[in-house]
């Protein structure tokens, strides 16, 4: 970013009586004019545009509307014919258009509006698009946007072929079907044509809107979802709405929300803009930190503030903790509530209204009791100020470095001055809410898809890398990490999520590991492939050889060879292929076991004093050898190495008659069995103890005991009996 010298931010937040209308002119002194956003318009065009001509602004660079109640649109109608505007943003109108019936008929009339006035602007070429949460939009140097609402699941529920109701006769509108966790998989087959229009123009969290396209996919859809005039009247007198405004909180809760970060030379300012947003538990539980603002325009004209169907002020101010909040209201219906202002007193550190109090009231016992819940008539406030005798313009705020100028003055102030909140203490004993923490089911699956792609590349680059002879299971920490790069704000709880649905999707393999007594899916690595699997198999099936130990027999062949050491065939799996030693342990043998049945002898030899001891030795020797002449093969050559070790033999008759060779060296016959048999890899030695005591029995077959050990050569006539413990050979045919 260049260094940004002499900028100026300031917001005008305009008297608009009941309504909304900001206009944010940022001069970050590198362009020849300040670049101009407008958010909302209120009712007509009268305040908007006298201030735009009165100020020599003939230019918006964005138009945004939050919403479409009239109080926030109107007064862009034909406001273009003076003011050319570049780029216009609202929310996503064949959501709304699709279920217009549902609506009472004063909210129709917002969304038939909202319709002629993206005719209108498109006309005279403006720019038509719709934000979606997660976009951020950097338009000038020092300046972002970021959308934190609504979220793409939004529009889709709202475009779908579903039974939707259940948003309208609730109030306020139900969310949390928004963020928790479902089983739901998508059907491709119902998606609608609207549907596939939104994916279609979808490009990085902007709708790019195109009309035409838009009214042929209304026109294919049929009108199914019908309310009946009798649930709308039974509505009304639940909220003491009038019927009209039936729906009228599907909108609210569907309004765009925004945070403007503007760098002013020394820090960056931060700016809230939530529409008439009222339930904002989907922001809470989604976008905590970016709630974070110095200014607060306030939802709803200061209307009640909603945590799924609770009332919630002071908890939803705490995550603002603004600096400045503005409030748009002038006390109709009965606007802005007391409740809020109260609450913002206490969270921030001053509260400005469009609307000017006529006048004050001090307390003489510290107690001041509001005799209404309407902030407005509580202090008289008017249009006029009797003060200055003056037109009320609002409320004007500008920011230069570091420094705010509030004009006029704000009507509350917080009892601190300092910028710190108050700060409340509490303890409770809350159970972990998967809805505050948890993804959502697309997210989940988005999230699992981009990780099963960063594993597959994390494996690649392991087996094509000679540096990684060990290779371990990827931490929840690395992941962290890996998504981190790609602006992906992941908590452990959230990998965890991933974790734990990617292994029952198949995606990947997770493991877990406990934590202050919980197990939490903390460790994850690439799914072999079958191909992989087959490709290990083929290679143990085609030793002549396979050597192990075991603690116990017990149960089926299959449980028995579950059981039995494998940790040195593990590392030489993992050394070859870059799977990690635990993984093969865990998923790959047993899945090559049902090939060492088929391709495999399994022999055990028991101890003489001890039939279930420690560290049994287990040889698995392949059907297609004959063992006899194969041993007698390896004796042959060890004999003859032997002889030349050990010139004081008499002759070779002896050696040969007795099998007994005295004085020879033991490390002789080992490494030559290395050599010949393990190096070569005609044997596979599956764990090193068994190893050392296969070697041992080997040494202990050359020598003087032959007769008593009864070890190799008589092999071939092994008991077929299994489980039976008196045998005639040293070794048991097991299985």
């Amino acid at each position: 970013m260049n260094v940004l010298n002499n900028t100026k931010l300031k917001v005008n937040f305009l008297n608009v009586g009941h309504g909304d209308c900001a206009i944010i002119k940022w001069d970050n002194g590198l362009r020849q004019e300040p670049w101009i956003c407008t958010i909302d318009s209120g009712k007509d065009k009268k305040q908007l545009e006298d201030f735009l001509l009165k100020n020599s602004i003939s230019r918006i660079n964005l138009a945004i509307t939050s919403h479409f109640d009239l109080d926030h649109i109107g007064g862009y109608f034909d406001l273009d014919k003076k003011i050319k505007i570049e780029e216009y943003w609202s929310p996503y109108t064949p959501a709304f258009k699709k279920n217009i019936w549902l609506f009472g008929d004063r909210v129709k009339r917002s969304i038939e509006r909202a319709e002629k006035l993206e005719e209108e602007l498109l006309s005279r070429g403006t720019s038509l698009a719709s934000p979606l949460e997660k976009l951020i939009y950097c338009p000038v140097e020092g300046l972002k946007i970021k959308v934190l609402y609504p979220a793409y699941k939004l529009y889709e529920k709202l475009l779908s072929n579903e039974d939707i109701k259940f948003l309208f006769e609730s109030y306020p509108t139900p969310l949390n079907w928004l963020i928790e966790e479902t089983d739901e998989t998508i059907n491709y087959e119902d998606i609608n044509s609207l549907q596939r229009g939104l994916n279609k123009r979808i490009k990085g969290n902007l709708i790019t809107r195109n009309l035409e396209e838009e009214k042929i996919e209304l026109e294919q859809m049929s009108k199914s979802n019908f309310i009946d005039q009798r649930i709308k009247e039974l509505w009304s007198q639940k909220t003491k709405i009038e019927p009209e405004f039936f729906g009228n909180h599907v909108l609210n809760d569907t309004s765009i929300v925004l945070k403007f970060e503007v760098w002013t030379g020394s820090r960056w300012n931060t700016l809230l803009f939530p529409g008439d947003i009222q339930n904002w538990l989907y922001l809470i539980a989604k976008r905590p930190n970016d709630l974070v603002s110095d200014i607060y325009k306030v939802s709803h004209h200061g209307s009640n503030m909603y945590l799924a169907q609770e009332i919630k002020y002071d908890e939803i101010i705490q995550s603002i903790r603004p600096k400045l909040s503005v409030i748009s209201a002038n006390g109709q219906y009965k606007l802005p509530k007391t409740k809020v202002r109260d609450a913002i007193t206490r969270w921030s550190t001053a509260l400005a209204c469009t609307q000017h109090k006529t006048y004050d009231t001090m307390s003489l016992n510290r107690i001041i009791s509001s005799k209404t819940d309407c902030c407005h008539n509580q202090y008289c406030c008017s249009k006029h100020s009797k003060a200055t005798n003056s037109k009320n313009l609002g409320v004007s705020v500008e920011i230069k470095d570091s420094q705010m100028k509030i004009e006029p003055p704000p009507c509350m102030h917080s009892a601190y001055t300092s910028p710190i909140p108050i700060i409340q203490l509490e303890q409770h004993l809350v159970s972990d809410s998967k809805v505050l923490t948890y993804l959502s089911e697309r997210e989940i699956k988005i999230h699992t898809e981009w990780l099963k792609e960063k594993l597959t590349q994390i494996y690649n680059d392991r087996k094509a890398n000679s540096k990684y002879k060990e290779s371990k299971l990827i931490t929840i920490h690395e992941i962290r990490g890996l998504a981190l790069k790609e602006c992906r704000f992941l908590t452990e709880k959230q990998i965890s999520q991933i974790l734990e649905y990617g292994y029952s999707e198949g995606k990947f393999l997770s493991y877990t590991s406990e934590k202050y007594g919980v197990y939490i899916w903390d460790k994850v690595y690439r799914r072999p492939t079958n191909a992989e699997i087959t490709k290990i198999a083929s290679s143990i099936c085609k030793k002549d050889i396979l050597i192990s130990s075991a603690k116990y027999l017990k149960g089926d062949i299959n449980t028995f060879l579950l059981g039995i050491d494998r940790k040195l065939f593990c590392k030489q799996v993992e050394q070859k292929t870059s799977y990690p030693s635990l993984l093969v342990d865990d998923y790959i043998w047993p899945q090559i076991i049902e090939k060492l049945v088929l391709n495999f002898n399994v022999l055990y030899l028991p101890n003489e004093d001890e039939k279930t001891i420690e560290n049994i030795l287990i040889v698995l020797v392949n059907k297609n050898i004959n063992y006899k002449d194969y041993m007698n093969q390896i004796k042959e050559k060890i004999v003859e190495r032997l002889e030349k070790e050990t010139k004081e033999l008499a002759c070779e008759g002896y050696v040969r008659e007795k099998w007994g060779i005295p004085n020879y060296d033991k490390d002789v016959i080992n490494d030559y069995l290395v050599q010949e048999y393990v190096r070569s890899l005609k044997w596979m030695p599956l764990s090193v103890a068994g190893l050392s005591s296969y070697y041992e029995k080997f040494h202990n077959s050359l020598d003087y005991n032959l007769e008593h050990q009864s070890y190799l050569l008589r092999i071939d006539k092994l008991l077929a009996s299994k489980y039976d413990y008196e045998y005639v050979s040293s070794f048991l045919h097991l299985f």
